[in-house]
């Protein structure tokens, strides 16, 4: 992915991963984090970043993807 590459991280998005992780996709201001069986085949969490207007501190969300709540740290459920 060029989004990965941009950011220091290896292009091929299956080169990241872990024991739940099938892969780790950036695109602009999105991380795409794919699961294995483990969690759930093919769910996804979308974590997304935001800055407010005129600078300051980035807002993250992750409340994006189809991955189940119980799955997701407390903060990133909806």
């Amino acid at each position: 992915s060029p989004g990965n590459a941009s950011v220091g991280l290896p292009a091929t998005i299956a080169s990241i991963n872990g024991n739940a992780v099938t892969s780790v996709e950036v695109n602009g201001s999105v991380i795409t984090i794919k699961y294995n069986k483990k969690v759930t085949a093919n769910a996804t969490i979308l974590m997304s970043a935001t800055s407010p207007a005129g600078g300051g501190t980035i807002i993250w969300s992750c409340t994006g993807g189809s991955v189940l709540a119980k799955y997701r740290p407390s903060n990133c459920r909806k």
